[in-house]
């Protein structure tokens, strides 16, 4: 996994995690996934996605998990902050894992029509 995704201010929030587990493709099959974004000084929490809300999508052939947060949704998190998280699988048997950490850096968008 990543340890750092850089991503901006009010665009699209879209990345693609290969999920492994014991060095081979995990089985994602029946899982249900939820990320959260936190402020690294502060831990409040940014922003939430899940597959619940199709913000998060589970390829189980490849073993994936894909992230697309809306650009409104991206619009509310502060920008030029460092920000970590990690997906959480809950799996059809009832047991949770999660990722490693990695660290979402959300940069300013410097094209924007003003005010």
């Amino acid at each position: 996994m990543a340890t750092t995704v850089t991503t901006k201010r009010g665009d699209n929030f879209l990345a693609t995690f290969p999920i492994t587990d014991a060095g081979g493709a995990a089985n994602l099959t029946g899982a249900s996934a939820r990320m959260q974004l936190r402020d690294t000084r502060t831990k409040a929490l940014a922003l939430e996605a899940s597959t619940v809300d199709g913000t998060l999508s589970i390829d189980v052939l490849e073993a994936t998990v894909s992230v697309n947060i809306p650009a409104a949704t991206m619009e509310a998190v502060g920008a030029g902050q460092k920000y970590k998280a990690d997906i959480e699988f809950t799996f059809s048997d009832g047991k949770v894992r999660s990722s490693e950490t990695f660290a979402v850096l959300v940069d300013w968008d410097w094209t924007y029509t003003e005010a």
